[in-house]
């Protein structure tokens, strides 16, 4: 009654970040700084060659440090459209052909409103940048279909600036 909802839980709030150049322990305390309970893992193949960034490894460290770990495989970038970002995609074109294939994806953009709705948690991926990542489009689907409330895009301190031009993709 005094402040209790009743009915489906209010629309979260969407952290995103990327690993890219950053430590394992850096990323932690940024999740940590920023409110993050969950990890969303959107890449479509968790795996790194960075030590501790593929999925079983991380989802280790993240629970040791209380963070919970979800990998939602349906909302990675497929592969094609990974190879052609790579060879040169040009990010508008990619951005849109994301849009595109990532939007008829309603169970899983469900599943992650509903899972940022539970608790505070953040959409990983490789790109630093977040306009350079597809992140940002499962983010921005999420804000326009009302399954979030807002999006924050995380940056681990430290790291560089964003690189310009072509840039690596998620996995």
């Amino acid at each position: 009654m005094w402040g209790v909802l009743i009915g489906s839980p209010q629309p979260g709030v969407a952290f995103t970040i990327g690993y890219e150049r950053a430590g394992l322990l850096d990323l932690i305390a940024t999740l940590h700084d920023a409110g993050v309970k969950r990890v969303l893992d959107i890449r479509g193949l968790p795996l790194s060659r960075r030590a501790g960034f593929s999925k079983t490894p991380l989802s280790f460290a993240l629970a040791g440090a209380g963070l919970g770990y979800l990998h939602l495989r349906s909302l990675g970038t497929p592969a094609a459209l990974r190879h052609a970002h790579r060879a040169g995609m040009d990010r508008d074109e990619f951005r849109r052909a994301c849009r595109e294939l990532l939007g008829a994806e309603d169970a899983a953009l469900q599943e992650a409103g509903a899972l940022l709705a539970e608790q505070p948690g953040c959409l990983l991926c490789v790109e630093a940048d977040a306009d350079n990542c597809h992140r940002a489009v499962v983010a921005e689907l999420l804000l326009e279909r009302g399954l979030v409330s807002r999006v924050e895009h995380l940056r681990v301190p430290g790291l560089a600036a964003p690189r310009t031009g072509a840039s690596r993709m998620s996995k």
